[in-house]
């Protein structure tokens, strides 16, 4: 097993600040809090090298807030910590934590992970569906996590983090991370999505060699097995159940699922797989409903108005990502596409003010170095 140590040097590097107050700023650049850290940038980046290097970063507890996720249509409770510094810090950690994270990672493990998201995932379903002849019948084991990231044990993932890291400066810092929370790992953390996916990092290894999943595909704490052996699938069920509860203390959903896969919509015979916000048959992949009516309900919104703005034009963009990884034109073709017209004008107006927003960027940082070089001088003076 390889292992990691100098993680608490690295991080401190100037260059390792600047990506992470940068990294951790992305969408929040109007934000007064953290216009007021670039103004003073050089100075920030020495106050948080030293609250580190001293070891007395102080994490408060967050209240939680109520968001509905629109994807699952389900409510959640998040919490949003401080951009100065602990989302900076968040930044830091994750940073040096990826490496050791995707050494070793099971390839089929999407979410949260660079170039793996939901279209990264739906390629390969329907590459392993495709692999089986028509005439062979199809099962799914479709399962996932009670509560992840609520039950996580800070204990298990702080053994597991020992085990490959030996650097204890670093350590202590992230545990004290993992236990600025009471209890699991708290959703809006940019480190707990990071945290989960390293603690089923060995499960998923155990699911795909020791147990011989045939096709196995973990989103998060979404999982869905594919094989021809409905048998096996029970079984692989049965002993992810025993390994989860005695090795990682959480417990699978009772809803856990083994269906035969419809060939088609309009088969009644089997089912599709729900995953990932797409739904695959063996003749074609459609999108839930939800998203679909969401991204009507968004151009209609939007088609109301004297024009489109920016944020209605990169909205709809965004909905054309799945659109077109999806056999739904039919449906973009007699609800969508006569309300907004041409697609390449959204595109340009996206473009446009996208370069106006770099350009302000690239003189905001020219105008903070001017100021950085003005007090140095002032201050060698």
């Amino acid at each position: 097993m390889k292992s990691y140590s100098g993680l608490f040097d690295y991080m401190l590097l100037d260059s390792s600040l600047t990506i992470a107050f940068n990294g951790a700023s992305i969408g929040k650049r109007d934000r007064f809090d953290v216009k007021r850290v670039f103004l003073r940038l050089d100075k920030e980046k020495e106050n948080l090298y030293n609250i580190l290097v001293n070891e007395e970063l102080k994490l408060v507890q967050h209240p939680t807030r109520k968001i509905n996720e629109a994807s699952c249509g389900k409510i959640r409770d998040i919490i949003k910590p401080h951009y100065r510094y602990e989302q900076v810090v968040h930044h830091l950690v994750v940073n040096e934590l990826k490496p050791v994270i995707l050494h070793g990672f099971y390839e089929y493990s999407c979410g949260s992970i660079p170039n793996r998201g939901c279209h990264f995932g739906k390629k390969h379903v329907e590459r392993w569906i495709n692999l089986y002849n028509k005439d062979t019948q199809i099962y799914v084991l479709k399962m996932d996590i009670r509560h992840f990231f609520e039950n996580i044990d800070h204990d298990i993932l702080k053994d597991k983090l020992r085990e490959v890291i030996h650097d204890e400066k670093f350590l202590r810092l992230t545990y004290k991370i993992i236990d600025s929370h009471e209890i699991g790992l708290p959703l809006g953390y940019y480190t707990s999505q990071w945290f989960a996916n390293f603690y089923l990092k060995k499960f998923d290894h155990i699911v795909k060699e020791i147990l011989g999943a045939p096709h196995y595909i973990r989103y998060m704490d979404d999982m869905v097995i594919i094989s021809d052996d409905k048998a096996q699938l029970h079984f692989i069920r049965m002993m992810i159940s025993k390994y989860l509860e005695e090795y990682l203390h959480v417990e699978l959903k009772d809803n856990w699922q083994v269906f035969p896969l419809a060939d088609s919509r309009e088969d009644k015979s089997g089912r599709c797989i729900d995953f990932m916000g797409f739904k695959f048959y063996r003749n074609c992949t459609t999108l839930r409903k939800s998203i679909l009516k969401r991204f009507r309900r968004r151009v209609l919104r939007a088609s109301n108005k004297p024009r489109f703005t920016w944020h209605d034009a990169t909205s709809i963009i965004s909905y054309m990502g799945w659109v077109k990884h999806a056999d739904v034109y039919q449906y973009f073709n007699s609800y969508i596409l006569p309300r907004i017209g041409s697609l390449k004008k959204l595109k340009g107006q996206v473009s446009r003010q996208s370069r106006r927003i770099n350009i302000e960027i690239l003189e905001r940082s020219k105008d903070n170095d001017k100021l950085g070089k003005g007090k140095r001088i002032n201050k060698a003076a």
